[in-house]
């Protein structure tokens, strides 16, 4: 162990002499070339070189009481995982290459974490994100066959990451190597059973269900019991899917909660002497700015353009501090109704904030909404989201392309399958409309005005069907859609389970009399269509 004013420091066997000399330096903040890569309240990651040295400085902080407190009853986060790297390397898990750690002298100082530089990579969870779609069958099968190895090694070393996120694994340039990463106090199981395995898998594939298809899930499957040489497929197949899904329900039911409640480090709540609100923590200065845009009986001070008009809400774009943004504002329900849900603390543009969160969370399509606001005195809100583009409701798209069938019949498929996807995902729409749903200029389809969102419990097929009705019955004065179409429709939804059991007929004669129900309903009442 060294000392470097006011650091206490120690290396590791493998560092050469020229690069102790560079984290002593760093230690001491002398002059050198350096990159941020992270930064957060709780750590900074920078890459640091100088002519032929190349490192990464992992600085961890005690920036509150529970770190302050967990660093009181063990060691620092940097000599942990230091120490975590060194018995990777024994057992031959592939990981980063350990050069040293050092910790501030004075109680509750800083820690920091020294590595080599691994050249190109980029995390599991960017290459999923980014360019999955477009790699080579080879390459999401070496990635599949990394993967799995991977978790096999640190199995059979016993050792589980207490963090199993894609964002923990590095992906090495063009080899497509695999490093676990940011391990620093793992869980131990010297002979792990089954089904404890099992759980760690799931953890890992509560992720990879968002970004992978099931037949690259079930690659990294059959590789890893090949590797480890445990049980049939179909056993682990069906045990680790049912852990996945209630995995993910428990972390989305946990992270909706927080989002209400600003209880995460994401969140702000703005709160003054009458209004309140939550935003997004980036975003809190734009929404008390907006906020004086409008009178307490929310009319805008200044003209503002006009998107949408009517007696439910007034949509309005506006730029702040060079951003685009879309203004919803909606006044206080009259009558008894609303009397009733503001004794309860409902509003609807809470319920778009909630929404718009709960579907970022499960990866699906929609617009940041960046915060919302409400006057406690006048009752109105309004909510402040990211402006999308250049993009248009599905039916103006719909005659944009004109006798185009082969970018229709694309287009049917894609909502098909996003519409599965949101319900396979545990969510429903009673507003699923094609108004309700924008084509950005990628043609990216988009979920918008969330406020009639809701759980979707697993075995609630009729709350299926009625949204496929509601969407069936938007289109009816559309030219475009014919019946092939929705037939077409359908049938990418339903999966492939579902269309062989010839139940689709029923299925389908059901959304059409649902839908016709539906317009003569709303014809009667003089309401608007679509």
């Amino acid at each position: 162990m060294s000392q470097v004013r006011g650091w206490k420091l120690e290396y590791a066997p493998a560092a050469s002499d020229a690069e102790k000399a560079v984290i002593a330096d760093h230690l001491v903040k002398k002059e050198q070339s350096t990159k941020l890569i992270k930064k957060g309240k709780h750590r900074i990651v920078e890459r640091v070189f100088i002519k032929d040295i190349d490192i990464h400085a992992k600085t961890n902080f005690l920036h509150n009481i529970r770190a302050k407190i967990r660093r009181f009853l063990r060691p620092s986060k940097a000599e942990l995982e230091f120490s975590v790297l060194r018995e990777l390397e024994n057992a031959g898990v592939k990981s980063l290459e350990p050069l040293g750690w050092a910790e501030q002298t004075r109680p509750f100082g800083s820690s920091v974490l020294y590595t080599r530089t691994l050249g190109d990579s980029e995390s599991l969870e960017e290459l999923w994100k980014k360019s999955w779609l477009t790699l080579d069958s080879n390459s999401k099968q070496k990635i599949c066959k990394n993967f799995a190895i991977l978790l096999c090694q640190l199995h059979k070393s016993g050792l589980f990451h207490p963090d199993p996120h894609p964002g923990n694994i590095l992906v090495i340039g063009q080899s497509l190597d695999l490093r676990i990463i940011d391990l620093h106090n793992p869980i131990r199981k010297k002979n792990p059973s089954i089904n404890f395995r099992q759980k760690d898998i799931s953890a890992w594939a509560q992720w990879g269900s968002l970004r992978l298809g099931t037949m690259d899930l079930a690659r990294i499957l059959r590789y890893y019991l090949v590797k480890s040489g445990l049980g049939e497929f179909k056993n682990w197949w069906k045990s680790i899917s049912n852990l996945t899904l209630a995995k993910q329900k428990r972390f989305w039911s946990r992270q909706e909660s927080l989002c209400l409640n600003s209880g995460h480090r994401r969140f702000t709540r703005i709160k003054g002497k009458g209004f309140d609100g939550i935003a997004l923590s980036d975003y809190s200065p734009f929404l008390a700015k907006v906020s004086h845009l409008f009178t307490p009986k929310g009319n805008p001070i200044y003209p503002l353009l006009v998107l949408k008009s009517s007696s439910s809400s007034q949509v309005y774009q506006t730029t702040c501090e060079g951003k685009s943004l879309i203004i919803k504002v909606i006044p206080q329900k009259k009558g008894i109704k609303g009397f009733l849900l503001s004794l309860i603390g409902a509003d609807t543009c809470k319920n778009q904030w909630y929404w718009s969160n709960a579907l970022r969370l499960r990866l699906l399509p929609t617009p940041k909404i960046l915060g919302w606001h409400r006057n406690t005195k006048s009752g109105w809100s309004f909510v402040l989201a990211e402006e999308l583009s250049g993009a248009l409701q599905l039916d103006r798209w719909l005659e944009g392309i004109g006798d185009n069938s082969a970018i229709k019949r694309t287009m049917i498929n894609k909502l098909a399958i996003s519409v599965r996807t949101l319900h396979q995902r545990g969510v429903y729409n009673r507003d699923m409309k094609a108004a309700n749903v924008m084509i950005d200029s990628e043609n990216g389809i988009n979920w918008v005005d969330l406020g009639g969102m809701g759980h979707l419990p697993k075995s609630e097929n009729l709350r299926r069907f009625k949204d496929l009705a509601r969407l069936a019955g938007s289109f009816w004065k559309s030219s475009q859609i014919t019946n092939s179409d929705r037939l077409r429709f359908l049938m990418a939804y339903l999966s492939s389970e579902e269309s062989q059991k010839g139940k689709w007929k029923a299925q389908w004669k059901w959304i059409e009399k649902r839908a016709l129900e539906r317009i003569s309903g709303r014809v009667k009442a003089g309401r608007a269509l679509g």
